[in-house]
């Protein structure tokens, strides 16, 4: 059973070390930095391009991308519940996706 105190002192050290994404599970929980971060840039959607949820640090972009596959594969629509400021992160994220496997498919 996990243990919302390890999740909570989990996510603040990250927090403090400049990562405001955690794993709990399958979903990606941020903690607002209250400043600008570089974390969005093309540089960072390049990283998480192709690559399985896990195999980089946490970032909305890691889900994002593993959505766009597990659509692409079974053919079935999918969700992605969005709470807070993500929404336009996510939604060019997933044209990025969608972009790249369009590419990689040729």
């Amino acid at each position: 059973m996990r243990s919302k105190t390890n999740d909570i002192g989990t996510m603040l050290c990250r927090y403090e070390a400049g990562r405001i994404y955690t794993y709990i599970g399958e979903v990606v929980v941020s903690v607002n930095p209250y400043r600008p971060l570089k974390i969005y840039d093309d540089d960072t959607i390049k990283d998480y391009k192709g690559r399985e949820m896990y195999e980089r640090p946490p970032h909305v972009f890691a889900l994002t991308d593993s959505a766009y596959k597990t659509m692409k594969r079974t053919g079935k629509s999918t969700c992605i519940v969005i709470s807070g400021s993500h929404c336009p992160i996510i939604a060019q994220q997933f044209i990025t996706a969608s972009v790249y496997h369009a590419d990689s498919a040729l």
